[in-house]
C-alpha cells in the first residue's frame, strides 16, 4: 500500500494475489488498472520490493517525491478455496499466524433485491476475521468495509457516510471461522 507523502496524489494498492501489475487506488472508486511496463511496483522479494521508473515526477510509487508504503505478507502463493458457497474462482493468500489474508473471487450474486443472505467466501484463516475490505476490481464501485466492532452493516473505505444497514453488502451475520458472508449487491457480490 503506497502513498505519496509530498504531493496529492492517490493511494495505490498491489498485492501478489492479483497479480503485480494491478493497482487499486482506496481514496477512489475506480476499477483495477495495469501499470505500464517498468512502471510502478515490479516484484515482491523477501526483504521487500522492486519499483520501476514512473513516467512523471507524480508517479504513485517512484515518481521524485516522498513516500511511505505499508506492507503485510499473507500466506505467499494464493491458492484455491473451495469453503463458502455460490461464488467461483476464489483464490487466497492467508497467514494464520497473523490473521491477515487476501482473497480474489467472482461474485455469484445470490438472494434478491432486500436479500440478507447470499454467498460466502472462505477467507483461509483459523478464526473468524473482525475486519475486512472489499472492492470490486472491474467497476467503479466504493470500498465497503465490515468491522465487528459495527453493528451489522457496511462501513465505506473511500468515504465518510454513516454505517450503511440497507444496502445488503455484506449479510446480516458475522463472519465465520472458515467464510465471510455477502449480501446480493453487486458492488461486492
Amino acid at each position: 500500500w503506497f502513498k505519496a507523502r509530498s504531493y496529492a496524489g492517490s493511494h495505490a494498492l498491489v498485492d501478489s494475489v492479483r497479480g503485480i501489475s494491478k493497482q487499486l487506488s482506496s481514496n477512489l472508486t475506480n476499477a483495477e488498472s495495469t501499470n505500464s511496463a517498468g512502471a510502478g511496483p515490479q516484484s515482491f522479494n523477501s526483504n521487500g520490493f522492486t519499483l520501476g521508473n514512473e513516467s512523471s515526477a507524480t508517479g504513485s510509487t517512484n515518481g521524485s517525491q516522498t513516500y511511505v508504503a505499508w506492507c503485510w505478507e499473507a500466506g505467499g502463493a494464493a491458492s484455491s478455496n473451495t469453503d463458502g458457497s455460490g461464488l467461483t474462482n476464489v483464490q487466497v493468500s492467508a497467514n494464520t499466524s497473523y490473521g491477515f489474508s487476501i482473497v480474489t473471487y467472482t461474485g455469484g450474486g445470490s438472494g434478491s433485491a432486500n436479500s440478507d443472505s447470499g454467498d460466502s467466501f472462505g477467507h483461509g484463516l483459523s478464526s473468524a476475521p473482525k475486519f475486512v475490505i472489499c472492492k470490486r476490481r472491474n467497476s467503479a464501485n466504493g470500498w465497503p468495509v465490515y468491522h465487528a466492532s459495527t453493528a451489522l452493516g457496511a462501513l465505506s473505505l473511500n468515504s465518510n457516510v454513516a454505517l450503511d444497514t440497507a444496502s445488503f453488502l455484506f449479510a446480516k451475520k458475522h463472519p465465520s471461522s472458515s467464510v465471510v458472508y455477502l449480501g446480493n449487491n453487486p458492488e461486492i457480490n
